[in-house]
């Protein structure tokens, strides 16, 4: 393996680590602001102020109001916290790639498992079902489809006491998946 490509496996994973504790930290700061908040601040900034803080950080005082603009316009500038998980997400995806798909170095398939599949047919089941993920989850998601409709709700009940079902009788769900997995992959009954 060439050092121009462990490089870029190194860098990758810690980008990704250090986005992934930037990301998280900023989740568990706003999970405690929204906590913490006190309802009825004495100076609101806003016309509907849900609460507000003082913070101290670095010897500087820090006033937090959180309000709901309801159809208010959105104020400028607006700092949102959203590169963290962007970066999160891609560097996780460029590891995807540098790992698994080019690098080969871990192992997606074992010769000795029920497939038999080669690296580049293991690397296209893998590709196939992030696909699948996207167009079956996370378009909808993000397409504006009620999600907590009558068919949804009947759909993930159906889901939900099928699947357990095809994973322990052995269905055509549950023998499909082992044909692709390895054993250290497949799910364990809960």
């Amino acid at each position: 393996m060439s050092s121009g490509v462990e490089l870029l496996d190194l860098v990758t994973r810690w980008i990704h680590v250090i986005a992934g504790i930037m990301w998280i930290g900023n989740s568990l700061l706003f999970n405690w602001l929204d906590r913490s908040l006190v309802q009825g601040g004495a100076h609101p900034q806003t016309r509907k102020p849900v609460g507000t803080i003082w913070l101290l950080h670095s010897g500087g005082f820090y006033y937090v109001e959180k309000t709901l603009l309801e159809g208010d316009r959105l104020p400028a500038p607006i700092h949102w916290f959203k590169w963290q998980a962007y970066t999160t997400w891609l560097s996780g995806a460029a590891l995807l790639i540098v790992v698994y798909y080019s690098g080969g170095r871990a192992l997606m398939n074992e010769p000795s498992s029920i497939g038999g599949f080669s690296h580049e047919q293991a690397t296209w089941i893998g590709i196939g079902a992030i696909a699948m993920r996207f167009f079956r989850v996370t378009l909808p998601t993000f397409s504006g489809e009620n999600m907590v409709s009558s068919d949804s709700i009947g759909n993930s009940v159906r889901v939900m006491v099928r699947r357990p079902a095809c994973r322990h009788r052995g269905g055509r769900a549950g023998q499909g998946r082992r044909r692709v997995r390895t054993g250290r992959a497949i799910p364990l009954p809960r």
